[in-house]
């Protein structure tokens, strides 16, 4: 099942992320994040943008979320994506799933464009933008120093939304819309 994060989910989340922060050049971070600092980081973006988990068995398996590309306003039809799936459950199809989801729901809030920050080292991730239909968009070579090493980033874009020229301010960042986990259930 992919719902909707909530309180409970936090720590599960924010153990993950501090694996990939400690053990691969997945994410720029060098620092393991303080479990408060985290939970402000996801109870900032879940206030206008979605962050669902996947679970089955009772047991997480991964989350994704999407959040601002830029804070700049004209940018407000572009979202950054994330995605991140237990350490030891890659390769059970759990991104896919995610991936499918947080799309959907980028695309049902009007979003034009999504876009992916990728390390130049994450072959498999960038692969896995390919197959949802990820285009390159850029790369920023050596613009990151982790692990001994320089490291390099792309960035990886999707067009949500092609055939509108003029669009609404995105539903989740309008301030009339309710909150994101009363308005849309992602599955049973």
């Amino acid at each position: 099942m992919i719902r909707m994060i909530r309180e409970d989910d936090y720590f599960a989340c924010w153990w993950w992320y501090n694996w990939y922060i400690a053990h691969t050049n997945v994410s720029f971070e060098t620092e393991a994040l303080q479990f408060d600092d985290f939970k402000k980081r996801i109870e900032s973006i879940r206030i206008r943008y979605p962050w669902i988990v996947l679970q089955e068995d009772n047991d997480l398996r991964g989350y994704a979320y999407l959040e601002p590309f830029n804070e700049r306003a004209a940018y407000d039809w572009t979202c950054g994506l994330s995605i991140y799936v237990a350490p030891d459950m890659n390769h059970h199809g759990y991104g896919r799933q995610l991936m499918k989801a947080i799309l959907d729901l980028a695309k049902l809030d009007g979003y034009r464009n999504v876009i992916s920050i990728i390390t130049d080292t994450n072959e498999a991730s960038i692969q896995f933008h390919h197959a949802f239909g990820f285009e390159s968009l850029g790369a920023f070579p050596a613009s990151g120093y982790k692990n001994n090493q320089w490291l390099g980033v792309h960035y990886y874009g999707k067009v949500l939304n092609p055939t509108l020229d003029a669009m609404p301010v995105p539903k989740n960042l309008d301030p009339f819309i309710e909150k994101k986990e009363k308005r849309i259930p992602i599955s049973e």
